[in-house]
């Protein structure tokens, strides 16, 4: 297992972010979990975007440390920074109570890249933005949406083969979702579905 700290940089502007890693490949297609190097790459392309490891750790413990000290208070209040939070902490509850952190969300936002994130979840389950709130399905349109899961007999063979030809490591699934054009959640379904 190797254990990295990486920068991906924006090539149109820039801006990047610096993260931790764990991988038992490093050419993996690992772009960043934060939510707005996510939404960066939404918006410019995956393209336009270039990543380099910059250190590499036996342990994990040690790559967090790193991280710690690379990503701090004075790094996420860059203005050519994608991260949000702190390196080397687990979890976000600590974001939505700084007005720090909150403030470099919406600075994020900026571009109108996306409305920022509440500060609670509370306001999250009462405010949230789905068009679709509060509506049903209706019958015809619940028919629709099965008949557009059903996949030919030549696809499945195809996917039960890919499925079976494909060694189960790190990024086994992403592998999948790209050759098959559909999202890790069908994937998902499709393994259950088929109980492999």
């Amino acid at each position: 297992m190797y254990y990295i700290i990486y920068q991906i940089t924006n090539l149109l502007n820039n801006h990047f972010y610096i993260g931790y890693h764990s991988t038992n490949n490093l050419e993996d297609d690992y772009m960043g979990s934060g939510k707005i190097i996510k939404e960066a790459i939404k918006k410019y392309g995956i393209e336009n975007f270039s990543k380099k490891i910059l250190y590499l750790f036996p342990s994990k413990e040690e790559a967090l440390s790193k991280e710690k000290e690379l990503v701090n208070e004075e790094f996420i209040n860059r203005k050519d920074t994608y991260n949000i939070k702190y390196g080397g902490e687990g979890g976000w509850e600590h974001t939505f109570n700084d007005p720090k952190r909150i403030e470099g969300i919406r600075r994020s936002f900026r571009e109108g890249n996306s409305i920022g994130w509440p500060q609670t979840k509370e306001w999250r389950k009462e405010n949230g933005k789905s068009s679709f709130k509060g509506k049903k399905h209706t019958k015809k349109s619940k028919e629709k949406i099965g008949k557009a899961h059903i996949i030919s007999e030549n696809i499945l063979l195809e996917r039960l083969k890919d499925l079976k030809n494909t060694e189960r490591k790190y990024g086994w699934k992403n592998y999948l979702s790209k050759k098959w054009g559909i999202s890790h959640t069908q994937v998902n379904r499709f393994i259950e579905k088929y109980g492999l």
